[in-house]
């Protein structure tokens, strides 16, 4: 599970991405719109019923100032958890022996 609201996947209408930082709070909800501003807009009511919390502190970002990124999600999300992850984990597959080279 990823943690987002997956009902914005399945919306007749796109999925955003919508993160915003400011004051020191970190927010990211995928939330579903017409476009990017209508997705900003039900952030925000979403927001103000209470539906969104803050995800972190965020104190790498100047309090005083406000940032917001919205991307149109065309898959869903994931997340990696470094305690499901194996350190030096191969990618591909093996070989199966030494083979001469062609040069």
């Amino acid at each position: 599970m990823t943690g987002f609201n997956k009902s914005a996947y399945n919306s007749p209408t796109k999925a955003y991405r919508v993160q915003i930082r400011h004051k020191g709070m970190y927010y990211d909800e995928v939330v579903s719109g017409e476009n990017d501003e209508d997705s900003l807009k039900n952030f925000f009511v979403k927001g103000f019923e209470g539906k969104i919390q803050p995800r972190d502190q965020d104190p790498i970002y100047t309090p005083d100032r406000f940032f917001c990124t919205i991307e149109e999600v065309t898959n869903e999300l994931t997340t990696i958890s470094s305690k499901e992850t194996q350190i030096g984990a191969s990618v591909g597959r093996t070989s199966t022996g030494p083979k001469q080279s062609n040069t």
